[in-house]
């Protein structure tokens, strides 16, 4: 019967239509079905690939996190993408909003354009800096510290971190808003200083923890390197900076270098600011002897004062890039404590030799005149 049945249909004038609409609709909505059942839910396996699927999956993941950290409204911005620098300082004439590219002190803001709003540099929008979304794992754990430094009740903590106000969207991309740690200084003088005895977190592989022992020489011996500085020059009226690529040069032997660099304004070493930065060093080696919480991988201190002479110096230490942050309860960061007694070690020695910086003078003849004493 079913044989006659399907004969005869063959021969239907309908036959080849019906069997075409229904190939068709059945390839259409299999299709359908499998897209959105992806876009839904990945597997786990293929939420670290670059499969399309996972790169959806990810961007949901991202406008989660934007909606659990907020802690003010969206800052939206206007559009400033130009392709010169004098369209933005026209733009910035205006007064459409205030917002400039930052130059950030051997931070990520290098990997953008530096003169354009290109969704990787650094922003400054007035009392806020804007740090553009990383690789997803790096945003997730520094907007995890962020909030539990906010919901905690380490008051000390709270202080040697910036103020945290949930993420920002300019044009199209996220940012993490936080405080503008330079927004009241004339002459802002900055180092980055990484903290730690390594720069790679427990789930490294070899390959890349050969990669971060190569790229951050002498760290296991010191538990710091100099990222990159910046200071004032009295004479020139012009900023000295000083990159990565002479962080690296650095040995444990020589770090004291970078310090002097740092402090020299042109015309002296400014000795006088020394005893403030060691004073916070210190207290935030205290905090630190009792933390057992968190271990800070690639983490940084900023070390900012004010070169203006007619300034107050303004010295200021606050921890910075929380992206490989690990919880680690019971457990102290060594790491970074021998980091920072090296620190506060190597600039108590350098605010001692103030006595010798002023050879020909008053001060100076009296200096001799104790030598000659103690001989």
């Amino acid at each position: 019967f079913l044989s006659s049945f399907a004969f005869s249909s063959y021969f239907h004038p309908l036959y080849h239509y019906y069997s075409f609409c229904i190939i068709f609709f059945s390839l259409f909505f299999f299709h359908l079905f499998f897209f959105f059942l992806m876009i839904r839910r990945p597997p786990r396996s293929t939420l670290s690939s670059s499969s399309a699927a996972s790169d959806v999956y990810k961007r949901q993941e991202y406008g989660a996190a934007c909606d659990k950290s907020m802690a003010t409204p969206l800052l939206v911005l206007p559009d400033l993408r130009t392709k010169s620098k004098e369209a933005i300082q026209q733009a910035l004439q205006q007064d459409l909003e205030r917002i400039m590219v930052a130059k950030v002190v051997g931070g990520h803001g290098r990997k953008g354009d530096g003169e354009v709003n290109d969704g990787k540099s650094f922003l400054i929008a007035g009392a806020w800096l804007l740090k553009p979304f990383q690789q997803h794992n790096k945003v997730e754990s520094e907007l995890r510290f962020y909030n539990m430094v906010a919901d905690g009740e380490d008051d000390v903590l709270r202080g040697f971190t910036p103020k945290f106000a949930g993420v920002a969207c300019v044009n199209g991309g996220n940012y993490i808003k936080m405080e503008n740690l330079l927004l009241d200084y004339a002459k802002p003088c900055c180092m980055d200083i990484k903290m730690g005895t390594r720069a790679y977190d427990d789930s490294a592989t070899a390959e890349k923890k050969q990669k971060m022992i190569e790229k951050f020489p002498g760290r296991e011996k010191t538990g710091f390197q100099v990222v990159g500085l910046k200071n004032w020059n009295v004479q020139t009226g012009e900023y000295e900076e000083w990159s990565g690529a002479y962080g690296k040069s650095l040995r444990p032997h020589t770090a004291i270098t970078a310090f002097i660099h740092y402090f020299d304004n042109g015309e002296r070493i400014l000795f006088e600011v020394i005893p403030e930065f060691v004073a916070e060093l210190e207290r935030l080696l205290v905090w630190f002897e009792s933390n057992e919480l968190y271990e800070f991988i690639g983490s940084s201190v900023l070390l900012v004062f004010d070169a203006d002479p007619a300034a107050d110096s303004k010295v200021k230490i606050r921890m910075i890039d929380f992206a490989h942050v690990q919880l680690k309860p019971g457990q102290k960061d060594e790491g970074y404590m021998h980091g920072l007694r090296n620190l506060i070690e190597i600039l108590t020695a350098l605010g001692s030799l103030h006595r010798f910086a002023t050879m020909g003078t008053q001060s100076d003849c009296a200096l001799r005149g104790e030598l000659r004493d103690v001989d």
